[in-house]
């Protein structure tokens, strides 16, 4: 049943162009009733045009709250991971270390047999970091074995004392034991992130012929007991 007083309240609300929503909530009552009450209310063509507004914008309130709380949903699961990782990973045995550095180095290493070097190649920091500490302390190569080389492209030839400064602070390697420069020709693409980006850097053991049969017998190995094999 209709109640007198608030019909009446939201037809003179509705009159000035108010929305149903807005009428709901100012008379405590549902929007359906509201809608009932209100169906024969003619609007003037500003009216209808405000309310189209006012609903954009409120759709796109409701699209900013709930992408900020998409985002904090996001923190909360990057935080529980973290928490997670932190209590399995307190700190990382000599043995653990050689098997992430001899996954690293199946994926970024030299392995063709027509070459006898050793050396890993990435453009993440921490994987060459990780790689040194590899070639250190699980294989005893001392560091002044270690050779690094940047490649890159020659659009950013007018960089490189800021590439070679980058990585010699990045992997703590004397400028001097730095490798000529390759600079690739040039392409057609231009990249936003040219004075962000640092090229990709090989890092070479020199006189490595002493620990690369060590360490492509190990991958072979792993390979043998990891792979299953058809019937």
């Amino acid at each position: 049943m209709a109640k007198p007083a608030e019909k009446l309240k939201a037809l003179e609300l509705r009159r000035t162009g108010a929305s149903n929503k807005e009428i709901a909530e100012k008379l405590h009552v549902s929007r359906s009733a509201v809608s009932l009450w209100v169906r024969d209310v003619p609007l003037t063509d500003t009216q209808r045009l405000q309310l189209r507004a006012n609903q954009i914008a409120g759709g796109h309130i409701g699209r900013i709250k709930g992408a900020e709380k998409n985002h904090a949903m996001r923190l909360d699961r990057v935080r529980f991971a973290s928490k997670e990782a932190n209590e399995m990973f307190e700190q990382i045995s000599i043995d653990q270390l050689f098997y992430l550095g001899l996954g690293l180095y199946w994926g970024e290493g030299t392995k063709a047999e027509s070459s006898r070097e050793v050396s890993v190649t990435n453009s993440d920091p921490r994987v060459l970091q990780t790689m040194i500490r590899w070639f250190t302390e699980c294989l005893d190569i001392e560091l002044e074995r270690l050779h690094p080389r940047i490649f890159i492209s020659d659009t950013h030839r007018e960089r490189e004392e800021v590439l070679l400064d980058f990585w010699e602070k990045a992997l703590d390697i004397p400028r001097d034991k730095f490798k000529r420069t390759i600079f690739l020709p040039k392409g057609k693409k231009i990249y936003e992130n040219h004075d962000m980006y640092y090229g990709v850097l090989t890092l070479r053991v020199s006189r490595g012929g002493d620990v690369r049969n060590k360490i492509l017998a190990s991958i072979s190995r792993i390979a043998e007991l990891t792979t299953i094999l058809p019937m």
